[in-house]
């Protein structure tokens, strides 16, 4: 399958010429411009807090669900249209901080577009470890896991 497209595609790109460049390049070197304070590295992790924070107070609720050993009291189809919105949150912050970084003639874009949409895992993974460090409650009972024992209530009470 994908090899026959592979030949397909390689015996019709030898076939037809080559396509003429938009602009002749110059032979005078040109500076790459400084990058602006909110282009540069350290800002990029920030961004992802803003689809961050739209799936934020859900988190908080699912691993307080979770520490506490409560059943999760939001439907699924709510959680699937707030992953839905942080996706789309997320693609819209990366594509607007892609757009400002090749505005700005930044030749390494695509590392800003990687650290803007990338972060907001880094923030969600890095509060879950907050939670789990700082605020969980201690467990009921000593070595019970409380996802594990809200996944067998539930399933024992749906019988």
């Amino acid at each position: 399958g994908n090899a026959a497209l592979a030949a397909a595609g390689a015996a019709a790109g030898a076939a037809c010429r080559t396509a003429a460049p938009p602009t002749a390049p110059t032979a005078v070197a040109r500076d790459v411009p400084r990058l602006k304070w909110y282009l540069r590295g350290w800002v990029q992790p920030v961004v992802g807090l803003m689809p961050f924070s739209g799936v934020f107070l859900l988190q908080h609720v699912v691993v307080n669900c979770w520490w506490r050993s409560q059943a999760f009291p939001l439907d699924m189809r709510l959680v699937a249209v707030l992953f839905l919105l942080t996706v789309i949150t997320t693609l819209a912050t990366g594509a607007l901080a892609t757009y400002a970084a090749l505005c700005a003639e930044d030749h390494r874009w695509w590392w800003r577009a990687f650290l803007s949409t990338g972060s907001c895992g880094l923030w969600a993974a890095a509060y879950t470890l907050f939670y789990a460090v700082v605020r969980a409650p201690p467990p009921a009972e000593p070595g019970a896991w409380a996802l594990a024992d809200t996944w067998d209530r539930r399933t024992s009470t749906s019988v």
